[in-house]
């Protein structure tokens, strides 16, 4: 039985690491060596005792691969894999994975957030809110004395021509809450 006490290095740790990331499970399989970043000069250095390399942006050449005397795996912390050089891996019998779906809850939340943006104007109404506030504080452009270029209901312009083109748009009924 092999005894041998993994080397695992990571080359770039900061872009993913807020201060909130828990290292432990990955300190329980061996001797993790933790670096916020790699330079192209410190690369061969690094990776020369590695059993296990793990980088996101940091370029794995066919150089670093060689030097990378131990080297059983990389492992990318992205999508893709186009930082390391796979037939250079290959050719030493070193397994190169990724994390292929690592953002695909955040890509279909951003998709719905987005979706939900344009047909309710959200931030648009945001901006209105904003500006009563700023109405009522005695500032901004519905504050008392200002005129009222937008029409007769402060800021509100056109509200009532709008919201007769909102209902008259097929499948939709209601007031509009302008």
């Amino acid at each position: 039985m092999n005894s041998k006490t993994l080397k695992i290095t990571v080359l770039d740790a900061k872009p993913l690491d807020a201060g909130d990331v828990d290292w432990a499970p990955l300190r329980a399989l061996g001797d993790v060596t933790l670096h916020d970043n790699t330079q192209p000069g410190a690369l061969l250095e690094r990776v020369a005792d590695a059993d296990i390399l793990f980088t996101n942006k940091v370029k794995l050449p066919r150089e670093a691969l060689a030097a990378a005397t131990n080297l059983q795996l990389v492992g990318v912390l992205a999508t893709g894999y186009d930082v390391v050089d796979v037939e250079a891996a290959r050719e030493k019998s070193v397994t190169v994975c990724n994390v292929p779906s690592y953002s695909a809850a955040f890509t279909a939340q951003s998709t719905l957030a987005l979706l939900l943006e344009l047909a309710h104007h959200v931030g648009a109404h945001k901006e209105v809110v904003r500006g009563r506030l700023a109405a009522r504080a005695g500032a901004g452009p519905f504050a008392a004395g200002q005129p009222q270029a937008m029409g007769s209901r402060r800021g509100m312009g056109q509200q009532p021509v709008l919201c007769a083109a909102v209902r008259s748009l097929p499948g939709l009924h209601g007031g509009c809450y302008l």
